[in-house]
């Protein structure tokens, strides 16, 4: 299930202390956070290399809190925590030692997760031989490995069509 921009900041504020019924949280407020939202998630996508299918806005000021992420489940924890200690400062908001712990232990976990896709592979070439495994009684008589695929596209495990690098 995705979540709107809006249920992120709800949640960061949340994390915070600050959200639910008990404080009014104004279109101001949401407006700055969802801007040190977009900041985040654009330090991220190109300084950390985690791509989590976040839709940037052309900048965070144009950013609208009702657009639709597609970011996947395991994500969420990690930006609500990290958001929240983005916001804390601004408003003043304590910050817990727990709270830090949390956004950066789940930060890791995020990076950790978001990478393991993004691993290269190297595939033999069709020269390098077989080795002791390959033998005739299975049908196969090649002594030499399978050439590499070389098509520049292909489907990755999510079903996302992708270049070949």
């Amino acid at each position: 299930m995705s979540r709107t921009k809006q249920q992120f900041v709800e949640a960061a504020f949340d994390e915070l202390g600050l959200g639910g019924t008990d404080y009014d949280l104004d279109t101001t407020l949401l407006t700055k956070a969802l801007i040190k939202l977009e900041r985040m998630m654009s330090v991220w996508s190109s300084g950390k290399n985690i791509n989590v299918r976040y839709p940037l806005a052309s900048s965070p000021e144009n950013a609208s809190l009702s657009t639709s992420t597609e970011v996947p489940n395991p994500a969420n924890k990690a930006i609500d925590l990290n958001l929240a200690l983005e916001i804390a400062p601004s408003i003043g908001a304590p910050v817990s030692p727990e709270l830090k712990q949390n956004a950066k232990d789940a930060l890791e976990d995020l990076q950790s997760w978001a990478i393991t896709d993004e691993i290269p592979t190297m595939q033999l070439p069709g020269t390098i031989p077989a080795g002791a495994g390959n033998k005739p009684w299975r049908g196969i008589n090649d002594n030499f490995l399978n050439e590499p695929n070389q098509d520049p596209v292909y489907i990755d495990s999510e079903g996302d069509l992708r270049l070949r690098k």
